[in-house]
């Protein structure tokens, strides 16, 4: 029985071959080409930035879902929504103003010539 790489016309055809070489190559293309250490910098804070906008959207919609289960269970145990105050604790503290004022901060600590540049 013949194998894959022999049907395709041998190693040197699969897409695979010499993926190692080509991502090394790629990697260090990428920190010693034009811009050198200056654009992997602004690469990171660009990453970074997406990092932080994400993790914010994520504690909007789990902020948004909390509210509307407390109201579901407040509909269902006919108690009213600030009654059920002792479930969350402090966490119901947590205002999305306070999360988009975090967001913001966050943004702003990152240089504009970085996101201006990618």
């Amino acid at each position: 029985m013949s194998s894959a790489a022999e049907v395709m016309g041998g190693a040197d055809s699969s897409p695979a071959y010499d993926w190692e070489a080509k991502l090394q190559a790629r990697f260090l293309d990428f920190f010693h080409g034009s811009g050198g250490t200056q654009h992997a910098l602004n690469s990171f804070l660009v990453m970074q930035g997406n990092i932080l906008v994400t993790s914010h959207v994520v504690r909007l919609v789990l902020l948004q879902a909390r509210d509307s289960l407390y109201q579901q269970l407040a509909l269902l145990t006919q108690m009213p929504v600030n009654g059920l105050g002792g479930l969350a604790g402090d966490q119901m503290n947590e205002a999305a103003e306070t999360i988009a004022t975090e967001l913001l901060d966050g943004l702003h600590s990152i240089p504009i010539e970085c996101v201006s540049r990618s």
